[in-house]
């Protein structure tokens, strides 16, 4: 995900909107809206710029994308006047009974949920305030269900996080159209949790919403929020170098249409186009709705997990210094609690200790080798090689298994201390960095 600044400085943003939209390419572009006509989703890419249908327009209006200024019609008259041009980026663009909305977005630092509907007379955003609005809502994990009023997503608590970052579960939302209220319907089905993860694509048709991956992709029919994890669909297949797409002089053009999401390049200044893929999603969900399961669970289905540490042996297993480690701290503790049960009652309470509780709790063997690693963080590579993690595992399986490692140190830890001992911090500078830092209970807290 790029970040507002870098999009900002882009000088083609920097340019006038109705400057650029005058130039050859950006014209060229705007010819082609009409093969829009009728369809759910739309977006064309080029080397200038993109243009994107909000969701379920059907070639009424189209967006520059993550700019709030540009707003046009079918025929390619700009309508918006907005000055807007800082705090929406990434923000869901969706058409719903005739009127064009924006939900969610993100500025340089935070984001939002807002909701905001285009007024074609005045050529500007108006807010529509909603109950019981999430933190923020991106497009990343967002879609508008037309046949429920509705709009579904998975809210983003912490925008420093990208997605495989954030803690899993994650809770999935709805906001009804009809009464502006926001409702949380569960967490996301924790076998899914993988393939959310890392790095993805998008499709977003008018029954499903699909997510796919490296591998395979996960297809969720938006009525009644049922998935098929499918291997029809991956990474890729879109890869651009594949099918023989030149950024600077052809034109990608993404169309969702009756269940069927195509892929099309034009050369030519856009004259000449020829089909790159098609992918039927609706004929592989339905070969595989046997096998369907919910994306959604309640929230009061999700049970204390028991820590199975015997699951997780390649954690601390791959080397013997990280087990001789875990020993001398749990043996080092153990006589600390020994000698601190010797204390009397009023010793205890005189020191601020609470006496129904020891000091350091029993920790599995994962969770003291963090405590007594002597370091106050670490990089990613760095707690890779803590892991185990060597190098011939795969981008994808080190993600999952650190995520995995942080996630069940960090229950543990919330049982004894009420807190995570390891917290995770983006470089403020280089979004793609980051920081662990491990950062036990003070008893001075």
């Amino acid at each position: 995900m790029q970040v507002g600044g870098l999009i900002s400085q882009n000088p083609l943003r920097r340019m006038d909107p109705d400057a650029w939209k005058d130039t050859e390419a950006v014209q060229n572009a705007i010819a082609m809206f009409g093969s829009a006509d009728s369809a759910y989703s739309f977006r064309i890419w080029f080397d200038s710029g993109s243009f994107k249908m909000p969701a379920g327009a059907g070639g009424v209006w189209f967006n520059r994308e993550e700019d709030m200024r540009v707003v046009l019609d079918s025929a390619g008259t700009s309508i918006g006047k907005s000055h807007n041009h800082g705090f929406n980026y990434y923000a869901y663009h969706f058409y719903w009974k005739d009127r064009y909305y924006a939900l969610g977005g993100r500025g340089f630092w935070e984001g939002h949920s807002k909701l905001i509907e285009f007024v074609p007379g005045t050529g500007e955003w108006e807010l529509q305030p909603c109950v019981n609005a999430p933190h923020a809502v991106t497009n990343e994990l967002c879609w508008f269900d037309g046949s429920g009023d509705r709009v579904v997503a998975i809210p983003v608590e912490d925008l420093k996080k990208g997605w495989g970052e954030e803690e899993f579960p994650y809770e999935v939302a709805s906001l009804d159209l009809n009464s502006l209220s926001w409702t949380e319907l569960g967490v996301v089905n924790p076998v899914l949790e993988h393939y959310l993860s890392g790095r993805t694509g998008r499709v977003d048709l008018e029954e499903y919403f699909m997510v796919y991956g490296l591998h395979k992709s996960v297809i969720i029919r938006k009525s009644d929020l049922m998935v098929v994890v499918s291997d029809a669909f991956n990474l890729e297949l879109v890869d651009w170098g594949r099918l023989g797409f030149e950024r600077a002089v052809d034109y990608w053009i993404e169309t969702g249409r009756a269940g069927i999401f195509t892929v099309e390049k034009a050369t030519n200044q856009g004259q000449e186009r020829s089909t790159l893929l098609s992918w039927n999603v609706d004929s592989v969900f339905a070969q595989g709705l046997k096998e369907a399961i919910p994306f959604v669970m309640p929230r009061t289905q999700q049970k204390d997990v028991e820590l199975d540490y015997g699951a997780l042996e390649w954690l601390w297993k791959p080397t013997l210094a990280s087990v001789l480690i875990a020993l001398a701290f749990l043996a080092g503790r153990r006589t600390t609690v020994w000698q601190s049960s010797r204390k009397s009652q009023a010793s205890l309470q005189a020191e601020g200790e609470r006496p129904d509780r020891p000091k350091y709790p029993e920790m599995s063997p994962l969770t003291a080798s963090f405590l007594s690693c002597g370091k106050k963080f670490m990089d990613t590579a760095e707690i890779n090689a803590f892991l185990g993690l060597d190098e011939d595992t795969s981008e994808e399986s080190k993600r999952s298994r650190r995520a995995q490692a942080i996630r069940m140190v960090n229950q543990e830890y919330q049982m004894g201390f009420g807190q995570d001992l390891i917290v995770r911090e983006k470089d403020s500078i280089d979004r793609r960095r980051t920081t662990y830092f491990i950062r036990p209970h003070s008893d001075s807290a």
